[in-house]
């Protein structure tokens, strides 16, 4: 039967306004109203004191109801997994003053995403954590957003840096990693053609974007998705992003890490742009292929192989998915100077949108 109502159970109060719209990934179960009503369904979303649940791949949302006291033990445990956090300003430190006055002409804000680790359980390792003096790590995150009025809801490009980007300045993965490759996204060009927010998080020297490099790597991707999602539905700032249009993009290790994002995280990005990074495809099967990819790669880069590429788009298409991979005939790593500036992904990239 169908259900109509769910109760937010008491203990919501252990939710915060930072908790708001965090996707969860629970398993369909059997819910039970008091008055002995059932339905089969699981869990998606939490949004201040509405539940939002999943019957037959279709999305309800509900107000205050009744749920039975198993129910409500679930709801609980529910609540105490969930990574806790918000987003705040964090100073920005910028080497040359022309990065400054780029910053500024721009309109960049600089902030941060401090929160618990969820899982992993660690309340701050580095010590560089910003202006707060609050407990808990902060990913330094730089972000543009194009001015409007409307503040109509934008794509967002998600660029991740590589090992020349690392560490807590929040300024190196835009204007320093790949000789400020993702200056190309603000480029009048492209922004007029494609209006949409960047941001660029920044990670530690002893993390990474995926596991075969660093260790515990699902966690700066779970606490990246988190920070966007935050984001979206806060009230006390306008930031015009849809959820329905993520994408998440990155050159060398930050490559690598789309391919861990698209992996683990399918139902979040609805497109990804790997450049100079190539996977064999382990951590892909074949119910997480969902978003659509592009892959760059110089022909004479000596960090990747062309042949791995080829087999991982081959791999990839076998799973259902959607793949272009694009070969330059040059050489060396820097292949995100030349892809960054191609017209043929920019015009399919934000038609992509999640399912």
């Amino acid at each position: 039967m169908k259900l109509y109502k769910i109760l937010c159970y008491a203990f919501f109060f252990l939710l915060t306004s930072s908790l708001q719209a965090l996707e969860l990934s629970e398993k369909s179960r059997t819910w039970t109203q008091k008055n002995g009503q059932t339905a089969r369904a699981k869990l998606v979303d939490i949004v201040e004191d509405k539940i939002s649940i999943e019957i037959r791949r279709k999305r309800h949302t509900f107000p205050l109801s009744d749920l039975s006291e198993k129910d409500r033990e679930y709801v609980q445990g529910v609540m105490a997994r969930l990574p806790r956090g918000k987003v705040e300003k964090y100073t920005a430190t910028f080497h040359k003053s022309e990065h400054q006055a780029f910053y500024d002409e721009h309109g960049m804000q600089s902030l941060g995403w401090r929160g618990e680790r969820g899982e992993r359980g660690e309340s701050g390792e580095s010590g560089e954590s910003g202006e707060s003096g609050e407990s808990g790590e902060a990913m330094p995150l730089m972000m543009y957003q194009p001015l409007s009025e409307d503040l109509e809801k934008l794509p967002v490009i998600i660029y991740l840096q590589g090992t020349g980007g690392m560490g807590a300045d929040n300024t190196k993965p835009f204007f320093h990693c790949g000789g400020g490759a993702a200056k190309h996204l603000l480029a009048e060009s492209f922004q007029k053609k494609n209006p949409c927010i960047l941001i660029t998080p920044q990670i530690e020297r002893h993390r990474g974007w995926y596991c075969s490099h660093f260790t515990d790597p699902s966690n700066e991707q779970v606490w990246l998705k988190n920070a966007i999602r935050v984001m979206a539905t806060a009230k006390e700032e306008k930031y015009a992003i849809d959820l329905n249009r993520i994408y998440i993009m990155g050159h060398s290790m930050g490559g690598h890490g789309v391919y861990d994002a698209l992996a683990k995280l399918p139902d979040f990005y609805a497109g990804g742009v790997a450049i100079s990074a190539v996977d064999d495809g382990a951590c892909f099967n074949r119910d997480k292929v969902k978003s659509r990819m592009w892959l760059f790669l110089n022909k004479n880069d000596k960090a990747e192989g062309v042949d791995v590429a080829e087999k991982f788009a081959r791999k990839y298409k076998k799973l259902g998915g959607r793949i272009r991979t694009k070969i330059y005939d040059i050489g060396g790593h820097n292949a995100w100077d030349t892809a960054l500036k191609d017209q043929d992904f920019r015009s399919v990239l934000f038609k992509q949108r999640r399912e």
